[in-house]
């Protein structure tokens, strides 16, 4: 399901998921069925009892848990994979289930599947899949544009299923990411075997998007309105990436270097709408979390990761909080 590189390169920047090994790409959409197989997510996780190996005078003496159990992961191949071991309540939720509402809103016609890719370690014990909304999300008087994403995780380590909202802006490629307490940007999926509930939920998802767009909009105009200065954003640099206490004259340099870059950004042209705002103070720190904060190994693959993985979602909420203060 994989798409030529001129597609993959223009969808790469969209979701962040250049940097997962195994990802599978198609501008066109695909089905959750189509996009599983293609990722290598076709797998059914299944569980067996902890068996621990005690050794005694008389012999090995194998102990077996009673409030644990060991997930694995079997292919189609019937290739076995030790996943992590859980409580004996946990429950399984296999991928095609824990993906049914994304299949849902695709059978609606109010999404396509673009991207899916399994992750973690070992590889697929999480995994994402991420979707396209028809609708861009428009900002202010329309000037600058997010193109609307839902990405739905699967996680097999204890962490729920969920779905999250990743507008990406056009202006720069960053993925939004607030911390707007009414509306939250992501929640827990509820598994069912119920068609009609998952139907249901995807409604219920599309209509939380709705609202989080709604609450993002009415805030961005709040930002537009406000005029912050290169003193005020020096400022709030210094709280965002603050220089350690105990840093050596080298280090104190480098983290000088990065608040200037950020500083740069927020001077930029390419912060020219709503340049010398707060709408321009937010999209200036947002570019620098996706494409310019230290990454480790590949530069490209660490930032491209982040967005899945939501490295940078921490800093992004801190200096939403920060600047919509200001307002």
């Amino acid at each position: 399901m994989s798409t030529d590189n001129e597609t993959r390169n223009r969808l790469l920047p969209y979701v962040g998921y250049a940097g997962i090994a195994g990802a599978t790409f198609n501008a066109d959409g695909m089905s959750v069925a189509e996009a599983l197989v293609a990722a290598k997510l076709n797998f059914r996780v299944e569980s067996v009892p902890v068996v621990g190996a005690r050794e005694t005078p008389r012999g090995i003496v194998h102990v077996e848990s009673d409030f644990q159990k060991m997930l694995v992961r079997v292919d189609p191949d019937g290739t076995s994979t030790a996943f992590p071991v859980m409580g004996t309540r946990y429950r399984i939720i296999q991928n095609v289930d824990g993906y049914s509402a994304i299949q849902a809103m695709v059978d609606k016609g109010d999404a396509k599947i673009i991207a899916a890719a399994g992750y973690g370690n070992p590889v697929g014990v999480k995994s994402f899949i991420a979707v396209q909304l028809p609708e861009p999300l428009l900002i202010g008087d329309t000037q600058d544009v997010a193109d609307l994403y839902v990405i739905a995780r699967v996680h097999h380590d204890g962490n729920a299923t969920r779905l999250s909202i990743a507008p990406r802006l056009r202006s720069t490629g960053a993925i939004v990411e607030t911390n707007i307490r009414a509306n939250p940007q992501w929640w827990a999926l509820v598994h069912s075997g119920d068609v009609g509930k998952k139907v249901l939920e995807a409604a219920t998802s599309l209509r939380k998007v709705g609202k989080w767009a709604d609450s993002y909009q009415r805030v961005t105009s709040s930002l537009l309105a406000t005029r912050v200065t290169s003193e005020q954003f020096k400022e709030l640099a210094r709280k965002l990436l603050p220089t350690p206490a105990l840093a050596s004259d080298r280090s104190r340099e480098e983290w000088a270097d990065r608040r200037r870059e950020m500083l740069t950004l927020f001077q930029s042209v390419r912060g020219s709408y709503g340049a010398g705002t707060a709408y321009a103070a937010y999209t200036a720190v947002i570019e620098y979390a996706d494409y310019y904060a230290p990454a480790k190994g590949d530069p490209m693959q660490s930032r491209q990761k982040r967005v899945i993985t939501e490295e940078s979602a921490k800093f992004k909420r801190k200096a939403w909080s920060l600047i919509t203060n200001m307002a």
